[in-house]
């Protein structure tokens, strides 16, 4: 069973040209999708993966309610067990659409699933 942890942030006006610039449309969803995923990742990369792991999730859960264009972040309270652990983030645009990020928490860093 799935719980989110839902987080409620005041929404800077200047932050998150590179995730509301990017967020998927119909017209521009897979080269988007691609951009939003490197604008996430580089941000989760930029963490201390020396951080505990819901620490880590927080930051980048808080982060992502900062973009004026995100509604809602929900943070799965289940770790996924694999190593390196992961965590799933999922994000509600004000448009209504959703998107799932797979986070990994590794010793050395934190990443988005999909990336290198």
């Amino acid at each position: 069973m799935l719980a989110f942890i839902c987080l409620s942030c005041t929404k800077s006006k200047n932050a998150g040209a590179g995730v509301c610039d990017t967020w998927p449309t119909a017209a521009n969803a897979a080269q988007s999708t691609r951009a939003l995923d490197r604008t996430v990742d580089s941000f989760a990369r930029s963490l201390d993966p020396q951080l505990p792991l819901p620490a880590n999730a927080r930051a980048i859960a808080e982060w992502l309610e900062k973009q004026p264009c995100i509604e809602q972040v929900g943070i799965a309270t289940d770790v996924v067990t694999t190593e390196p652990p992961g965590l799933d983030l999922t994000v509600r645009h004000r448009n209504g659409s959703k998107r799932t990020f797979s986070m990994l928490f590794g010793k050395d860093y934190v990443k988005l699933s999909n990336s290198c």
